[in-house]
């Protein structure tokens, strides 16, 4: 107990300088007992508070074409091939159909749309069979990477996927993942929700949500406000890039 509140301390401490944690830290965040869990959300919450406050950004999913995708991740119930029991509909012709795509052409992707001056967005899906070690790998990955949002998504194990009988998470490990990567990437936005449905499944009504995230004592971002911390909104990647949309899970 007296070692994990060491190790908090210097991850807070380490967030609010925006330094970064060494790979040991980040593993033993994903390590802690249940415990501990309430401690490590409390640390990761000093984090956010110092350069996000208590807002929260709403996000909505619509999904302009079902199924019939040309890309074949492993985890996506709309995948080439797919059997998922969903609704298929879309408007390309399959010669005017992207391929599968790499890793290294999300990692493109993402450098690209930062080149050009856009505020990037890469995130990872935990959940797929992955180690302690491949998380902490990819997170990493995306420090090195900075975009200036980090979302952190959840598998939903599809029938006719094949991730289907992929149920690793516990509730207990989507908040350790989540406290991990907050103190790895402290100060990028990811802090954000999906409201109401997701693309092939459902979410619960988005008022159930809004009425969560009060209760919970966050506050709904306005459309006016401006999401990053100043030294984010106003700096150029190239600039404010200290050695941290496309998810840059690899195809599994």
């Amino acid at each position: 107990r007296i070692f994990a509140m060491d190790l908090l301390n210097a991850l807070v401490e380490k967030g609010l300088r925006r330094e970064s944690p060494t790979r040991e830290e980040a593993l033993a965040v994903l390590a802690t007992s249940d415990d501990e869990l309430l401690d490590v959300v409390a640390a990761a919450g000093k984090v956010r508070r110092q350069w996000f406050g208590r807002r929260v950004k709403l996000n909505y999913l619509v999904n302009l074409k079902s199924g019939l995708c040309p890309e074949d991740c492993s985890y996506c119930s709309q995948r080439l091939g797919s059997k998922a029991e969903i609704l298929k509909y879309t408007w390309l012709k399959p010669d005017e159909a992207t391929t599968t795509h790499t890793y290294e052409d999300r990692v493109s992707t993402v450098q690209q749309a930062q080149a050009a001056g856009m505020s990037a967005c890469s995130g990872l899906i935990a959940g797929m069979g992955e180690t302690d070690e491949d998380l902490v790998d990819v997170v990493f990955s995306l420090r090195e990477l900075d975009p200036d949002s980090v979302p952190v998504n959840f598998l939903i194990p599809f029938e006719g996927t094949p991730l289907a009988k992929e149920w690793n998470l516990t509730p207990q490990r989507a908040l350790r993942i989540l406290a991990m990567v907050r103190f790895v990437c402290p100060d990028v936005e990811a802090n954000s929700i999906f409201l109401g449905d997701y693309l092939t499944s459902e979410g619960q009504a988005g008022k159930d949500d809004l009425a969560m995230i009060a209760d919970a004592g966050f506050e709904v971002e306005g459309a006016d406000t401006t999401t990053l911390p100043a030294h984010r909104a106003d700096a150029p990647v190239a600039v404010r890039r200290r050695g941290a949309g496309t998810d840059l899970a690899p195809n599994a």
